[in-house]
């Protein structure tokens, strides 16, 4: 999954001013993210898919906005 998110990343990215100078690193930051989420919603008793989907946008929202990082 890190493959096709890093792939992704890159290939998108090399349209941009700044292209992401690590993708790997980035899509591995992403699934940090989900899977933090994933875990710790789990444990609460409270995953669901629509609260699933919004972390997700938000999770890509931060992300994007730290882009200078990449």
């Amino acid at each position: 999954m890190s493959d096709l998110l890093s792939s992704d990343i890159a290939t998108y990215s090399r349209t941009e001013k700044r292209p992401a100078s690590d993708p790997r690193q980035v899509a591995l930051d992403l699934m940090s993210l989900l899977t933090g989420w994933f875990r710790i919603q789990q444990q609460l008793g409270t995953l669901s898919l629509p609260a699933a989907l919004k972390f997700g946008d938000h999770a890509v929202d931060v992300l994007m906005a730290a882009r200078k990082c990449w």
